[in-house]
């Protein structure tokens, strides 16, 4: 299994007449750092929405590495993420299976609305103290969209490819769900927790983008009625990126 999934079979599965889009394509596909690994033609969806998604929040680094944008322009890393996206439509036709269509066609749907509940998060930042129940509950259905819903399509694909029932695609499905969420909840607390040389990317790069996520929700909730809490509210929804280190800690 670790052959497959090696630098080799993931070019080939997004080969490329041209030799430019197979180099931009394939970028993010030597980094060491981790990559969900879903199956293995559903990994071509995760990396081509890195892609997007660094594309997206204007980021410089991805795991020690440089942003396929900034290596090689903002057009050709576009262009590469939908070369990637249709590569992907192409090697899960040969599954010869609507069902496996139909998830990654679900997939490919959710990611743009996960894109769309994150911006309207940031919108609802302006007015976060009367909005933060509401925020915490798009923050989890914008995590389900953008994490979640790969990893659990993809046990859900694995289950109908070994013709399991359907009681049991459906636990795989819950299961990889909430194994989803709980992996973005982690991965959001490093950007608090870990410095920029083990995160491969700047720390506090949430905040610095805009983006409140689930450490600061659920600490809100804990201090929101706090003067500490109202302070860190007030900071939120005037300006996230100029919350002291010693306010975050807190």
């Amino acid at each position: 299994m670790n052959e497959l999934l090696n630098h080799g079979f993931t070019s080939n599965a997004i080969k490329s007449d041209q030799e430019e889009i197979n180099e931009i394509a394939c970028h993010y596909y030597q980094e060491k750092g981790k990559l969900v690994r879903p199956t293995l033609n559903l990994l071509n969806i995760h990396v081509s929405s890195l892609v997007h998604d660094d594309i997206i929040d204007n980021a410089y680094t991805r795991r020690g590495q440089q942003t396929t944008h900034v290596k090689y322009g903002y057009r050709q890393a576009a262009f590469s993420g939908d070369y990637i996206i249709g590569r992907s439509g192409q090697q899960i036709i040969k599954f010869n299976d609507l069902r496996m269509y139909q998830i990654y066609s679900s997939i490919m749907e959710n990611l743009v609305n996960g894109e769309m509940q994150q911006a309207g998060i940031k919108k609802k930042k302006k007015n976060f103290q009367n909005q933060m129940d509401q925020i915490l509950k798009n923050y989890l259905l914008k995590t389900y969209y953008k994490t979640a819903s790969l990893m659990a399509y993809s046990a859900q694909g694995v289950g109908i490819l070994f013709n399991q029932e359907q009681q049991n695609q459906e636990q795989l499905f819950k299961f990889a769900q909430h194994l989803g969420i709980s992996f973005q909840l982690a991965d959001d607390m490093l950007d608090f927790t870990s410095d920029s040389v083990s995160l491969g990317k700047a720390a506090l790069a949430d905040l610095k983008e805009g983006n409140v996520t689930g450490p600061i929700l659920f600490a809100i909730q804990e201090i929101k009625n706090t003067d500490e809490g109202k302070k860190v509210i007030d900071l939120i929804q005037k300006n996230p990126q100029k919350m002291s280190q010693e306010q975050i800690e807190h």
